[in-house]
């Protein structure tokens, strides 16, 4: 079997890049009007659907790999191929982004081409679709925020007994992305570690790496952070300064060198 393999610099950071690989909504604007069903779990399905060259496909497959924001394995399998639906006619899809210089630099792998013409076919598709993602995703506003946590203290409660329920003050300093200082007043509950959850509302001032300056809050929460219950979003109308009317979504996240908050802004 025969290797497509393309690849491109991305003046736009990993997370910027993968977001727009994983966003549905993102992916039809630039992969040939593509509609894309998945939920990116590891072993969950993956639907395509549109039109190429005239004709409606459906082509479908299995997340195999989803390591953020660096690598994306899946399965894929097009009943245009004409052959039956086995695994020995199935194709491995390996998106792979790594930091580079200003950007990212995206590489697209896919195996299982039955001839060299077939490979450089999937490989021209593939270089098209990627001038398309090099388009889109310098234009996103994601932000990746480290912070450290510099202090927290207990708060208090008026009119809760029973002790089932702590409220705590923490104090942060952002370091990239943003550059500034939070304030978050968290409450939690449960009595185990690893099973407590948390609301909670943080108030982040500071300047962007783009230059914008001002405040904004963030609502957050969940089975601890970083649980597939957490969400985290921007408050609609909490924006001041530089940063009135944003919007949008968050995580927290942490690798090696610490904790930060990915934020997907509309």
């Amino acid at each position: 079997m025969h290797e497509a393999r393309a690849d491109i610099h991305i003046r736009a950071t990993p997370e910027a890049v993968w977001r727009a690989l994983t966003d549905t909504a993102l992916v039809r604007q630039y992969f040939f009007g593509t509609e894309l069903t998945t939920d990116w779990q590891v072993g969950s399905p993956i639907r395509y659907r549109g039109e190429w060259q005239g004709k409606q496909y459906e082509d479908r497959g299995a997340v195999l790999e989803f390591d953020r924001p660096r690598l994306l394995v899946t399965d894929f399998y097009s009943p245009s191929s004409g052959l039956p639906d086995e695994p020995a006619n199935h194709q491995t899809v390996t998106y792979e982004v790594v930091p580079e210089d200003d950007g990212s630099r995206v590489t697209v792998i896919q195996d299982g081409n039955r001839d060299e013409a077939g490979a450089q076919h999937a490989a021209a598709n593939w270089r098209m679709m990627l001038d398309g993602l090099a388009s889109l995703a310098p234009t996103l506003d994601t932000i990746v925020a480290r912070f450290d946590v510099d202090g927290w203290e207990p708060a208090t409660l008026e009119g809760i007994d029973g002790g089932w329920l702590d409220a705590v003050l923490m104090h942060k300093t952002f370091t990239s992305g943003i550059r500034g200082t939070s304030v978050a007043h968290f409450l939690s509950s449960g009595a185990e570690e690893g099973s407590r959850g948390y609301l909670a509302a943080e108030r982040i001032e500071g300047v962007l790496d783009d230059g914008r300056s001002g405040a904004f809050t963030v609502h957050h929460g969940g089975m601890e952070p970083g649980h597939p219950t957490a969400f985290a979003y921007v408050v609609p109308g909490s924006g001041e300064g530089d940063l009135v009317g944003i919007t949008g979504t968050a995580r927290i996240e942490h690798d090696d060198a610490g904790p930060f908050f990915v934020l997907d802004l509309d």
